[in-house]
């Protein structure tokens, strides 16, 4: 009898344990095959604005890091009046 019990708790704790992080799982990968292709857009478009903003915000004020990550920056999204610290905090 004991040996049925140890195997009943064993299989209790397996389904305790895994039943949630099956779950979480499976919404994880529903949420991400369920994005409109105006949202995965907008995931690519921060992807590629990540970097070039962390350099901008650690660059200290008209250094080199500086106009190296605002010339990424115009390169990515245009040339036109860039607001980079409102951009930048929209990414990050």
């Amino acid at each position: 009898m004991k040996l049925n019990l140890d195997n009943a708790l064993r299989s209790l704790a397996l389904v305790v344990i895994g039943l949630p992080l099956t779950g979480a799982i499976y919404m994880g990968v529903g949420s991400v095959t369920a994005e409109s292709p105006a949202e995965r857009e907008v995931a690519a478009l921060k992807s590629k604005l990540t970097v070039p903003c962390v350099k901008w915000f650690v660059s200290k004020k008209d250094s080199a890091l500086e106009e190296t990550a605002e010339e990424r920056i115009k390169d990515i999204v245009g040339d036109k009046g860039v607001d980079y610290k409102g951009l930048c905090d929209w990414v990050l």
